[in-house]
């Protein structure tokens, strides 16, 4: 009974808030369950909000919607798989891709939303962005140009450490049944001694 009272809970949602569309994303101080959820709780304020806002107003949705943080992924996709299996209706869940894209596990629906990048962050400051940024509080041409090559230099530094991250994580998703050493990757592309 509490699971048909979650799946009614969440689908009225809509109702409760005067829109079409409700609109789960991670982010806030709390973490709640599909439970609290159902029931109408949500934090009142996360990043990943204005984010999504954003997103959905560039793409002017025409149904009236409304985007309520519930805190951690896990939550988000406890609904995203009630919404695959067309279990509750105008709802929809707008989340991080993180690894779901390497590990093909991103939930197929037009209502299930994922960023880019790995995160919002990722799809936020990307290079041209932070580019335009210095542009525009620069006024000094010779300055722009140095703050533009020090960027340049710490984002290749950055992706080339986190090229070696990932090359340990599939690494470590290949095998992970069986014990895993630490392995230094370096820049050239060449495992390092165990």
């Amino acid at each position: 009974m509490t699971f048909l009272r979650t799946l009614d809970g969440l689908t009225n949602q809509a109702l409760f808030n005067d829109v079409d569309i409700i609109f789960y994303t991670e982010g806030g101080d709390v973490s709640y369950s599909v439970d609290e959820v159902s029931s109408g709780i949500h934090n009142d304020f996360a990043i990943d909000q204005i984010f999504w806002i954003n997103v959905l107003e560039k793409h002017r949705l025409e149904q009236k919607y409304k985007i309520l943080p519930i805190g951690s992924k896990s939550t988000l996709l406890q609904i995203a798989n009630l919404i695959a299996g067309c279990s509750i209706q105008n709802v929809g869940v707008a989340m991080d891709t993180d690894y779901d894209d390497l590990y093909e596990r991103k939930i197929q629906s037009p209502y299930i939303l994922y960023t880019y990048g790995y995160s919002w962050e990722n799809d936020v400051f990307d290079f041209s962005t932070l580019e335009h940024y210095i542009a525009e509080n620069t006024l000094n041409t010779t300055q722009r140009l140095k703050a533009l090559d020090v960027l340049k230099e710490i984002i290749e530094n950055y992706i080339d450490g986190c090229i070696s991250l990932d090359k340990f994580n599939l690494l470590y998703a290949n095998k992970r049944k069986k014990k895993i050493h630490y392995r230094r990757f370096e820049k050239s592309g060449e495992s390092g001694k165990n």
